[in-house]
């Protein structure tokens, strides 16, 4: 997934829609790329003369130069986010016709996002959209492409997650978090090593070791400073943590 690098994408079209019982989606080779997210309703994609039933929480993606129909259920009409998008260079998204997403919220916080910029269309709105879109597309695979089990976002942990990223520096403990968003600690443990694959305690220091990195790299400033502006009280301790995620100690960087 890191080799991976979308472009910004161009948005040709975009729509929030609630289908009405005979909406369809003529027979047609498309000459762009089709990005469909499904928030409700049932439906079917047929691609390249092969039906793909669809419902709420799956995502639709048709690549330039493939055949595409669409229609929905009369008793449970689609209601859907589609982007009509080309790139340059032409970059392939490494997604399936059809995905499972599930009911995301951030995914959909985009999308409502994109849409008011879409409609009120402000100066430079397109590039707004454009930029709106690839996040869209970052936080797509980032859901379908990690190299780990699947998971979904859990607005607590993005609140723990903001959190620490603002406070860094100061002295973190897991009550002190969980009591910000109204969890036990250790209910709040398992749940953030369930989203992120990682514990609590390795994400404040991966945090506070890419800052410190960058203010190596930045300011020259002497170790024992760069521990201290980024929550270490001791150098020796923030010299191996730093080597664990860096892969170097802080004197190679200095070099």
């Amino acid at each position: 997934m890191n080799n991976f690098k979308p472009t910004l994408p161009t948005i040709t079209y975009f729509i929030y829609r609630k289908c009405n019982s005979d909406w369809v989606i003529e027979n047609k080779v498309v000459d762009f790329h089709d990005l469909t997210y499904i928030v409700s309703g049932k439906g079917v994609y047929l691609i390249d003369g092969v039906e793909n039933p669809v419902s709420a929480g799956d995502l639709v993606y048709i690549s330039n130069g493939h055949i595409r129909q669409a229609w929905t259920s009369h008793d449970e009409p689609l209601e859907v986010y589609a982007i009509n998008f080309t790139q340059n260079p032409e970059t392939l998204l490494p997604f399936s016709f059809v995905s499972k997403i599930g009911h995301d919220p951030k995914i959909i916080a985009l999308f409502t996002q994109l849409t008011r910029v879409w409609r009120e269309r402000e100066e430079l709105f397109s590039v707004d959209a454009s930029a709106l879109s690839l996040q869209i597309i970052v936080e797509l695979i980032r859901r379908l492409c990690k190299d780990k089990p699947e998971n979904r976002m859990d607005l607590r942990i993005e609140k723990v997650k903001d959190y620490i990223n603002v406070n860094y520096e100061k002295p973190l403990s897991v009550p002190e978090l969980a009591d910000i968003v109204g969890l036990h600690p250790t209910y709040l443990g398992a749940l953030f090593m369930q989203c992120e694959s990682q514990s609590i305690k390795d994400y404040i220091n991966k945090i506070r070791i890419n800052q410190a990195y960058e203010i190596i790299r930045a300011e020259m400033l002497p170790v024992n400073e760069v521990a201290y502006i980024c929550g270490y009280t001791d150098t020796f301790y923030f010299s191996r943590v730093f080597k664990k995620y860096i892969g170097v100690p802080p004197s190679q960087v200095y070099k």
